[in-house]
């Protein structure tokens, strides 16, 4: 068995393997300890100003040489690595061809970065770079260690999970890059094989900042925000690893970043009670979205509701996609409401994800009701004007009744006496706030057809009175979109009904 085979030891059975373009450094090369011990890709010191600094300030010796713990597997060779100056630091060239979103463009879109990793006590509360995009080190790193107030990984204060001092922990990126409408492309975050939180990964520009060009830099930031740290392994794949993947890698092993150690036998923290599971845009932490796969994928995961964005063919037919263009999730271009379903149906939607979900069609919204039918509800958000007859139209088709679904809309939407009309038995769900909790305000929202709330709970006034308010005048509850697992947590403890999520197999397992 290869050493990437390895990762897969008990795949899920709708799991396809491909062989990627991966590379491993594991250092045990005592004479050219940058040697890849598997792969094509390179690794060199940064040294712009030709100081030999790497030669000067890197070492390479075993875990009991350091006096470091061990590692499963043997006395492994280490890397010791500096806190880096900007102008230094490790360049490290993939060697991969351009994929996903940013293929045309020449970028990787799609990686997974893992690496073995141990910081010392006085490197603790500190920013400590991960990986720096830019080659030559002009701006902040895309991904910092922090273990302060926030802890684990992150950026832009969004961080997620926690590292122990002196301890070896397998921290694994798995990137999917895109930018745009929706702001849909997603960095999870892994510690140890367990999925601590996800990150967007839209950005401003035409290009996602963590899209690769040919290399990339480690341990190094463009204003210092680093520490000295010690790693005994590097494994990079130009694929983003499935969370099933990383789970079976486990902790760090002596063998390699790619050879699964001891799986951690702390289970994760439940939720407070119980909730109910929509999926956003279907399982699209793990599938493309908007997809019959995805649709699939998420109830199988868990889900009760999968939410979906329906919008108008050119001919007339309601089809799943988010953004007003099919450039970002297909590999056709143009405005949805131009192109026929025939033009629409001849499109790949999935290998824009991953290289495992080719082929994927563009679903009609009869198929997205088909593939739910007899699993739970389908929460429609319709971004099309006067959908009602024609969603009336689709739920015949697949024969089902109104309750098969609920219509999501926004606040500033003025459809309500469209769906009034055409779909009086199915609920809405409003993704704003009212201006007020009593009765009156929720009486006139029950008029129009709202049967609950589906919002943001960065909005100032969702908070614990208005969830017990809305409960009590016979409202369901929801918010969205909560992507880590401290968030499912503190939306639980507001005692909202649901938790809407790219991660529909996270929230399952926190469920009590």
């Amino acid at each position: 068995m290869s050493r990437i085979a390895e990762i897969i030891l008990d795949p899920p059975p709708d799991f396809t393997w491909s062989a990627p373009s991966a590379t491993v450094w594991t250092f045990s090369n005592r004479y050219e300890p940058f040697e890849p011990s598997m792969g094509r890709g390179k690794l060199t010191f940064r040294d712009q100003k030709g100081t030999e600094w790497g030669f000067a300030k890197t070492r390479f010796e075993t875990t009991s040489y350091f006096g470091l713990p061990p590692l499963p597997g043997g006395d492994a060779q280490v890397m010791a690595f500096p806190a880096a100056r900007k102008d230094e630091g490790y360049l490290l060239t993939h060697g991969a061809p351009p994929n996903g979103v940013f293929a045309g463009q020449g970028f990787l879109s799609n990686y997974t970065l893992v690496m073995d990793l141990l910081w010392p006590r006085e490197s603790q509360q500190q920013y400590r770079a991960l990986y720096q995009r830019d080659p030559e080190n002009k701006d902040d790193a895309e991904m910092f260690i922090h273990d302060s107030r926030q802890n684990g990984i992150g950026i832009n204060s969004v961080y997620h999970g926690k590292l122990m001092a002196n301890r070896w922990h397998r921290v694994a990126i798995s990137v999917q890059a895109a930018s745009g409408a929706g702001g849909v492309g997603q960095m999870h975050k892994f510690i140890d094989g367990r999925f601590v939180g996800g990150h967007g990964t839209d950005s401003a520009g035409p290009v996602s900042r963590w899209a690769l060009g040919p290399e990339f830099l480690l341990f190094t930031d463009n204003d210092g925000e680093t520490m000295p740290g010690y790693v005994s392994s590097i494994y990079f794949i130009d694929r983003n690893l499935s969370m099933e993947e990383i789970a079976l890698l486990g902790r760090p092993h002596a063998g390699g970043a790619n050879i699964p150690g001891p799986l951690l036998q702390k289970k994760r923290e439940k939720l407070p009670r119980s909730v109910d599971i929509i999926a956003h845009r279907g399982d699209s932490c793990c599938s493309p979205e908007n997809t019959l796969i995805a649709i699939r994928r998420a109830f199988d995961r868990g889900a009760s509701a999968v939410e979906v964005d329906i919008q108008w063919s050119a001919d007339g037919t309601i089809v799943l996609m988010h953004d007003e263009t099919v450039d970002r999730t297909t590999n056709g271009k143009g405005k949805v409401v131009a192109l026929t379903l025939e033009k629409l149906k001849s499109f790949d939607a999935g290998s824009w994800f991953g290289f495992n979900f080719r082929g994927e069609k563009i679903p009609t919204l009869t198929e997205a009701l088909l593939e739910a039918k007899g699993r739970g509800k389908l929460i429609l958000d319709v971004k099309g004007h006067k959908m009602g007859a024609a969603i009336k139209g689709a739920l015949k088709e697949a024969g089902v009744g109104p309750e098969a679904v609920y219509i999501w809309l926004n606040e500033a939407s003025k459809a309500f006496d469209d769906f009034q009309k055409y779909l009086p038995g199915t609920g809405i769900l409003w993704g704003g706030m009212p201006d007020s909790f009593d009765e009156s305000t929720f009486y006139e929202l029950k008029k129009k057809g709202i049967v609950g709330f589906d919002i943001d709970p960065s909005d100032k006034k969702v908070s614990k009175p208005f969830v017990m308010a809305a409960q009590k005048a016979g409202f369901y509850v929801s918010l969205y979109t909560i992507n880590d697992p401290q968030g499912m947590r503190e939306s639980a403890w507001l005692g909202v009904d649901a938790i809407e999520t790219d991660f529909p197999a996270v929230l399952k397992d926190m469920l009590p």
